[in-house]
């Protein structure tokens, strides 16, 4: 009984093995197939500036319509949106939703992004398909602070 027990315990613990070892793999190999958009989202910088390097479409769009700069500023990755804009990320780009950057920036309240996004002159007058603005959506949110930097960057602009 006791040869037994133990051939049982042998049998499981292989078992084991051979499911994380499949998992790891699969996990492996995931990675390796990771999209842009996808590395976007997770912040993976190193895998976003390998694909950039290797001249892969900085502002192709996913399902939705989001470019890897949209996705990461919806993710708040800060560090990736600061990357994809020094390499030339469109910021004036639309989802299917109208949404851009800094419609998605002002949604999630991020401030440190919109300074970021605002240094490459987005144009703050595009409307989502609710026909609202970075403006608008910062006004209905009562998000005061957004909506002042957003108010003298349009004044700046208009001088």
């Amino acid at each position: 009984m006791n040869n037994c027990h133990q051939y049982f315990r042998l049998i499981c613990l292989c078992t084991i093995l051979f499911i994380v070892h499949f998992f790891c793999t699969a996990c492996n190999t995931a990675k390796t197939h990771m999209s842009l958009a996808d590395a976007a989202s997770d912040g993976n910088l190193a895998f976003v500036e390998k694909n950039v390097e290797a001249d892969a479409d900085i502002n192709q769009r996913d399902s939705y319509g989001y470019t890897p700069l949209m996705i990461a500023t919806y993710h708040n990755n800060h560090h990736v949106v600061d990357y994809l804009l020094e390499r030339g990320a469109d910021v004036n780009l639309q989802g299917k939703d109208g949404r851009t950057a800094i419609i998605l920036a002002t949604c999630n309240m991020n401030t440190k992004i919109i300074k970021s996004l605002l240094k490459y002159n987005p144009d703050v007058s595009i409307m989502d398909k609710d026909s609202y603005t970075a403006l608008d959506h910062a006004n209905n949110l009562n998000l005061k602070t957004i909506s002042n930097i957003l108010k003298n960057y349009k004044n700046v602009l208009n001088k």
